[in-house]
């Protein structure tokens, strides 16, 4: 696998992707905002893949899509809490029964005594379950947050509504001997993130506390205008709700929001970067849905490392899997009316 980091025929064996039109079947999935093993990237994908492209109305018709605030196993937990956060009595699923009742409908053929709604969706902070016939969801706009400044500290600045003034920029070191270390490759949940915003090498952007409820619900998007001393690096976001007592929750698995630039045009063929050159990214793949609250503030925070559940790039642009050497890369986030980094977050309407 090592000898093959690129798309490629060679992992077809694995590849459903153009499986979908045989799908005579429908299906359930179900996925989790903190789930870790590819997660809601795959769930979604693959319940619009089976509503547009499966043999049978059956199967476009009754596939159906499940997204709560699990991680890879604890969906069907009873427990109130899930890491540091409590989402209530209805956040578990009895999952179990759920599946029993799937199978005797389109196994047995038995008439279902209950019925899930064809898209089922958890809002965390609010912590109440919404139904929806599709996904993405038809109210929700998508809404840009604007990076500005880096602050006196030149560690944090902040979000914006509206397109920053003036030509600036935030620079930090990414040394790959020392990466972020990602505490959730243990157990992916919500927890605390101070400790990894609080490090030189992740840029910190926080919005004013917030002057009425804002549901986010979809795919969080970065786009980003960045350079690098090297000929390689990565890039990697996370979003968080910071709670009134300041303590920073991530909403969404740590494994999500992650680009290698020398794929930042697609996995099939890889792009070396020329340093100092500055690049428009984009990042995606982190889903989730959350109720931020009035007097919450909305945080993002950007860094190139997320070990272990990806290797530390050596900033060399070499191949990765066999270079020995790590040497430490200067890396820059611009964010300027010319160049508006911004973080695009799909805004429910109430």
């Amino acid at each position: 696998m090592l000898k093959h980091p690129d798309a490629s025929s060679w992992w077809d064996f694995l590849n459903i992707e153009k499986d979908f039109s045989k799908f005579k079947n429908p299906v359930f999935l179900q996925s989790g905002w903190y789930d870790a093993a590819y997660g809601p990237e795959g769930a979604t994908r693959a319940f619009n893949k089976m509503k547009k492209e499966a043999a049978t109305a059956t199967a476009k018709e009754e596939t159906i899509l499940m997204l709560g605030p699990w991680n890879h196993t604890s969906l069907n937990t009873r427990k109130t809490t899930f890491g540091e956060m409590n989402y209530g009595v209805n956040a578990g699923v009895d999952y179990d029964t759920e599946l029993l009742r799937w199978f005797d409908v389109h196994l047995k053929g038995i008439e279902r005594k209950t019925s899930l709604p064809t898209v089922s969706i958890f809002t965390m902070g609010e912590n109440k379950w919404h139904s929806y016939n599709e996904w993405p969801l038809p109210n929700a706009n998508v809404t840009p947050f604007y990076l500005q400044n880096s602050g006196n500290d030149g560690h944090s600045g902040t979000l914006i509504t509206v397109l920053p003034s003036g030509e600036k920029s935030v620079s930090y070191k990414f040394d790959p001997n020392n990466p972020l270390w990602d505490k959730s490759y243990e157990k992916s949940y919500p927890y605390d993130q101070r400790s990894l915003e609080s490090r030189s090498d992740a840029i910190v952007f926080t919005s004013e506390p917030l002057e009425a409820d804002v549901e986010v619900t979809g795919e969080i998007v970065a786009e980003l205008f960045v350079s690098s001393t090297a000929k390689d690096t990565d890039f990697s976001f996370t979003l968080c709700d910071v709670f009134p007592d300041g303590k920073s929750i991530n909403l969404h698995g740590l494994d999500a929001g992650y680009l290698r630039m020398r794929y930042r045009n697609g996995f099939e063929k890889q792009e070396l970067m020329k340093p100092g050159e500055v690049y428009k990214i984009k990042i995606g793949q982190v889903y989730t849905s959350n109720l931020f609250k009035k007097g919450h503030r909305i945080r993002v925070y950007i860094t190139s490392s997320k070990a272990p559940h990806y290797d530390p790039n050596p900033n060399t642009g070499t191949e990765i899997a066999t270079e020995k050497s790590l040497f430490p890369a200067t890396n820059t986030i611009y964010h300027s009316n010319k160049r508006p980094s911004r973080i695009l977050l799909p805004v429910v309407k109430r």
